[in-house]
């Protein structure tokens, strides 16, 4: 009767200790696999989004300045720009109006903000999105070129050369740079 206990439990069929182990390191290694690649796709996806809000808001400032330097905030369309004067740079832009009025709209960056001014107003209103930083992309001190002359033969145009700066989601900095020139109508 004990050979035959014996006997029916070597007939039994099943998983020894190490081979369970074996599928279990196995399994572990495919998990692993599948949660790196769920990571990589999610902070690709962080990153996707985060340069559409990038461009998006960078968009917005440039048609702001467009909007501005096209003189399309007045009766009177053209504009003189009162700062930098033809040939230098700066941080600040100022575009008056050139019918002498005292019309004046300025932009400026501060501490990671474009921000806006009317004559009408004490009060910088910022352009940019809270979470997106406006840098300059060179010199450090340089957003604004003014070149070519009020009554010269070159044509006057103002660039605005900058960098913006998010950080996604995930907490990874995202940054793009941008250039805007504008030539002034007469």
């Amino acid at each position: 009767m004990l050979a035959e206990l014996i006997a029916n439990m070597r007939r039994k069929e099943g998983f020894t200790l190490i081979e369970t182990l074996v599928y279990l390191a196995l399994l572990g290694l495919v998990f692993t696999g599948l949660m790196a690649s769920a990571f990589a796709m999610a902070e690709s996806i962080d990153r996707v989004k985060m340069k559409a809000i990038v461009q998006e808001e960078a968009n917005f400032i440039m048609a702001k300045i467009n909007w501005a330097s096209a003189g399309d905030w007045g009766v009177v369309k053209p504009v003189n720009i009162a700062n930098p004067t033809s040939g230098n740079s700066g941080t600040e832009l100022g575009l008056r109006k050139s019918d002498g009025s005292d019309y004046y709209l300025r932009f400026r960056v501060s501490v990671g903000d474009l921000q806006f001014q009317d004559v009408n107003s004490t009060v910088w209103l910022p352009l940019n999105n809270s979470t997106i930083d406006v840098t300059p992309t060179s010199p450090a001190t340089t957003f604004f070129t003014h070149t070519g002359s009020i009554g010269g033969n070159d044509p006057e145009s103002i660039s605005f050369n900058f960098t913006l700066k998010a950080k996604t989601p995930m907490g990874k900095d995202y940054t793009q740079d941008f250039q805007l020139t504008n030539y002034l109508r007469k």
